[in-house]
């Protein structure tokens, strides 16, 4: 038996986590965002406990360009009422282009099950984006804790903008919501809880419109000590946490969290050298002869070229008109190709 540690998303912690984020809600999701990478665990246990149906709206993100038609295909298999797999990262994922508040469109539940940091970049995220959470919407979150790897600048911006007292606001305000800590493996670093709290505070001070409930954390290592198999390569194993949250509304926008998320935002911004990676609060908006420049919805690919099944890209006047949009658009045969490929998939 090896003793290297290496990561295993089966392992008895990350099943018991994603029971618990899956656990069944009052009524079934109308609309949802799911990280289900190639295997779809947690969106299949939705299915399974009734959190999902045939009438949920999926929207399905995945950042690797490598897996994602495999992405495409098993969530197709799950359901036809969903989207072509967002090539983004979750603080990118543009809902305004999948929901509309003027018709009520708002999301009702999502596992956010990135397995990464709570970054100044989700928090702006989660900022610009608020309103499109419903009231009462619950928000299960599974994010690393491992020290400050991977979270730098972020944890530098809080604990700055904190002057260090994020620990123990953070203990305050989970002791005063009477949240539930469990501890899943047999031990945690001090620097995991430190770097736990910190996201946890980025976390509070994203929606100051919404007041948010610490339902239940969840704290554990991400792999089993398991034997390694010859030529396998694993990743040593990770601390995480799930974090159980519930979105609510509030009467009015609290001023006091604003402040402090201003804060955070002004501290990072004076950390980063690059100009592009530096965090607004609010959306720029390009303008065209002194007018907002209005989104136009994008047609898809085999609407555009009138394509019924897989026969139909054999036409040789089909092919030519592929050909001829992609010399004139700069883009690949190969990209309008596959975005054909997970079209007729998703709705065959």
């Amino acid at each position: 038996m090896s003793q290297d540690k290496i990561e295993n998303y089966h392992s008895k912690a990350k099943k018991t986590v994603r029971t618990i984020a899956t656990k069944k809600i009052d009524k079934p999701s109308k609309r949802a965002i799911v990280f289900p990478s190639v295997e779809a665990n947690s969106t299949k246990q939705n299915f399974k406990t009734g959190n999902f149906t045939n009438k949920s709206f999926l929207i399905p993100v995945e950042q690797n360009p490598d897996i994602r038609d495999e992405v495409d295909l098993v969530v197709a298999e799950l359901t036809k009422n969903t989207v072509s797999a967002l090539a983004c990262k979750a603080h990118s994922v543009p809902l305004e282009k999948y929901l509309d508040l003027k018709k009520g469109e708002k999301l009702d539940y999502t596992f956010f099950d990135i397995c990464g940091n709570e970054t100044v970049k989700i928090a702006r995220w989660f900022y610009l984006y608020q309103e499109y959470l419903e009231n009462g919407m619950r928000l299960p979150m599974t994010i690393q804790v491992e020290s400050k790897r991977g979270f730098g600048y972020n944890y530098d911006a809080v604990n700055n903008a904190t002057n260090g007292n994020h620990n123990t606001f953070v203990h305050n305000l989970l002791r005063k919501q009477g949240t539930e800590i469990t501890l899943l493996s047999s031990s945690i670093s001090p620097a995991a809880w430190d770097s736990l709290f910190a996201q946890i505070y980025l976390i509070y001070c994203s929606m100051p419109n919404k007041e948010i409930e610490f339902k239940s954390i969840n704290v554990y290592n991400n792999s089993d000590i398991c034997e390694r198999e010859e030529g396998q390569i694993g990743k040593l194993a990770e601390e995480m946490a799930m974090i159980d949250m519930v979105i609510n509304d509030r009467e009015e926008l609290d001023t006091t969290i604003l402040s402090k998320l201003k804060k955070v935002f002004k501290s990072y911004n004076e950390l980063i050298c690059d100009n592009s990676e530096k965090v607004e609060l609010k959306h720029r908006v390009r303008k065209v002869r002194g007018k907002a420049k209005k989104s136009t919805n994008k047609v898809a690919f085999v609407d555009m070229f009138n394509i019924k099944t897989k026969a139909d890209l054999n036409k040789t006047k089909t092919i030519k008109a592929i050909r001829k949009y992609a010399d004139k658009q700069g883009i690949k045969v190969s990209n309008i190709l596959g975005g054909i490929g997970r079209s007729l998939t998703i709705r065959a």
